[in-house]
């Protein structure tokens, strides 16, 4: 076979930068154009009513956004939020997994596909359809418990049906991530524990427990930073009321943007928020492996 010139390589190249080059387009306009707009505006005074006229006033945004009594209340409901949230999806996927993958449960196929329907339909349209079932007039969650709930004038019951639903919504992805790790323990170890007396209990405390832990704590790193920026649940159920009581650090962030309209103060507490994630999405990189061997 002759060999290839040096010409047949480079229009190869070409060839595949133009291929990409619709991507790289869309991914520079729609992603990194906005991200550098917004850093340039955290450090301006931009608001409606200095949309064409405004200023450069360096970490004004930010020294505003510390100082606020506000921030530290709505950052002290976004950690809330973010432990009930991680506690809740975690028990909840660790303890579906650990039944579908039950060696005496019969049809564990069908009963994991049925358990992963959250999945099958979009968020919005499901939010929407819990909305209505958590209506206090007509809502089938009073009818069905017996209770005359208003869930969106009370803060502790908007609460609990933001993370209803968040959880829902959420559990799949651990319940898929944790059963892949039981399903990859040996069989030899329980059946070697089985010979050796051991209960299921100490089989769960001292093989499933040790064995699922990296998985576990990569899911509950991964869980954090999307609870820690999560928006549509609440915003399209609570709006982050009743007042401000379910307000997250992305619902506050919204409001300030669009019912302020301060959008430079928008922009330090967006990028406040993303530093926050990015911090948990490094820290799961790190423990997925993705950069293992990577000085």
């Amino acid at each position: 076979m002759a060999a290839r010139t040096p010409s047949s390589f480079l229009i190869n190249r070409k060839t595949l930068l133009i291929l990409i080059l619709p991507s790289l387009t869309f991914y520079s306009i729609f992603f990194i154009y906005p991200i550098i707009m917004n850093v340039a505006l955290a450090f301006t005074n931009r608001s409606m009513y200095h949309f064409y006229e405004y200023d450069f006033v360096g970490l004004a945004n930010f020294v505003e956004m510390l100082s606020s009594a506000d921030f530290y209340t709505v950052m002290g409901r976004t950690f809330f939020w973010v432990v009930c949230t991680v506690f809740l999806q975690i028990g909840c996927g660790l303890f579906f997994a650990l039944f579908f993958t039950s060696p005496h449960l019969k049809g564990r196929g069908i009963y994991r596909g049925l358990m992963l329907l959250p999945w099958a339909f979009p968020n919005v349209v499901m939010i929407l359809v819990w909305r209505g079932m958590f209506n206090p007039s007509f809502g089938v969650i009073n009818v069905l418990f017996g209770t005359k709930i208003n869930w969106y004038n009370s803060p502790e019951y908007a609460f609990l049906m933001t993370q209803v639903i968040n959880i829902w919504l959420a559990y799949p992805f651990l319940m898929l991530l944790l059963t892949g790790a039981i399903q990859s323990i040996p069989t030899e170890l329980s059946e070697l524990a089985e010979m050796f007396g051991c209960s299921s209990l100490q089989k769960l405390r001292y093989i499933t427990f040790p064995l699922v832990k990296p998985i576990l704590s990569y899911g509950t790193l991964l869980t954090s930073g999307t609870a820690f920026m999560q928006f549509p649940v609440i915003w399209l159920l609570t709006r982050g009321g009743p007042g401000n009581a379910t307000d997250i650090i992305m619902t506050w962030a919204y409001k300030e943007a669009f019912y302020s309209q301060r959008f430079g103060y928008h922009a330090a507490i967006a990028i406040f928020a993303s530093l926050i994630s990015l911090i948990f999405a490094l820290f799961a990189i790190k423990r997925g492996g993705v950069l293992e061997g990577i000085k």
